[in-house]
This record gives C-alpha cells, sequence and structure tokens, in this order.
C-alpha cells in the first residue's frame, strides 16, 4: 500500500483539479505571513485566535481588531473582535453575510430597523443590503461572506 501511494504521489500535486494550500502574505500587523488561509481540510482554533487578536496592538489602538481565518474563491471566514460601543459603519457587501457571535451583544441597522444580535445567534444578510453594525458590549464574532453565485450549485451537494 505504501509503494502504491508513494508511486501516485507525483500525479496528485500534478493533477490541476487537486487543491493547492494556500498561506497569507506578510502585512503590517502580522510580519511573519506564512498562515494557512485555503487547504482541503482547515481546523482552527477561534479561541486561540482570538486571544492572539487580543494581544496585538492593533486591539489597544483602534476600537476592533480582526483576521481572515478562511479566503477560497468564492468564500471568506474572518474572526472579529469589537470594544463596546465600537462601529462598523453604513457599508454595501456584495456578497451573503452570515454573522454568528460567539460572546457579546451587537446591534445591526438596517434602513430604519435595528436589531439586537445575542451570543450564540446567528446573524443572515442577502448582498447588497446597506447595513451597519455596533457593538453593545465587547463582542466576538465570525463573519462569513461568500459569493451569490456559488450559492445554487450548493443545493446539488447538500439538498434541503
Amino acid at each position: 500500500m505504501i509503494l502504491l501511494l508513494h508511486y501516485y504521489k507525483p500525479f496528485l500535486f500534478s493533477n490541476p483539479n487537486i487543491m493547492q494550500e494556500k498561506y497569507n502574505e506578510s502585512t503590517l500587523n502580522r510580519p511573519e505571513g506564512g498562515r494557512l488561509l485555503d487547504a482541503p481540510l482547515l481546523i482552527l482554533d477561534v479561541a486561540e485566535y482570538t486571544q492572539r487578536l487580543k494581544n496585538e496592538p492593533a486591539w489597544q489602538k483602534n476600537d476592533r481588531n480582526g483576521i481572515t481565518l478562511f479566503k477560497t474563491k468564492g468564500m471568506r471566514i474572518v474572526l472579529v473582535i469589537m470594544h463596546a460601543g465600537a462601529e462598523m459603519r453604513p457599508q454595501t457587501i456584495d456578497a451573503l453575510v452570515s454573522l454568528h457571535v460567539l460572546n457579546g451583544d451587537l446591534q445591526i441597522s438596517i434602513d430604519e430597523q435595528t436589531s439586537k444580535v445575542e451570543a450564540g445567534q446567528i446573524l443572515t444578510l442577502h448582498a447588497n443590503i446597506n447595513h451597519s453594525i455596533q457593538a453593545i458590549v465587547e463582542t466576538t464574532f465570525i463573519l462569513t461572506m461568500t459569493d451569490e453565485m456559488y450559492g445554487e450549485s450548493a443545493y446539488k451537494y447538500f439538498p434541503i
């Protein structure tokens, strides 16, 4: 069995249908770079990333901090922490959005409607809807954005 795997290994890496791992590049806030962002399988320790964000100078200087956990064609997952009172000003995103509050409370405003999203709740938002988000207390959440064109094709893999 080991001989067969060894024999086929060069084929797997040269096959364009096999996904290649992708890493982040060095940035001003994270000069080390090299963090795995995309692979056939990723298991992420959210508590560890949250602590890392809170230890960064950006958390001390700004009203929020965030880090991309996963990024691939059509999908991005970002961990965000916000200080109490921090606000993401009105914006429109050209993507489907889900926001999973891990701890704390958020207030989201769409037009004249305001809703509270608490720890353990998930908010979903269609693309191109103008919205703003404010942290009522210190809040940690996972923001997932997906390109709408990928949504429909997912049904053939995960029928409801």
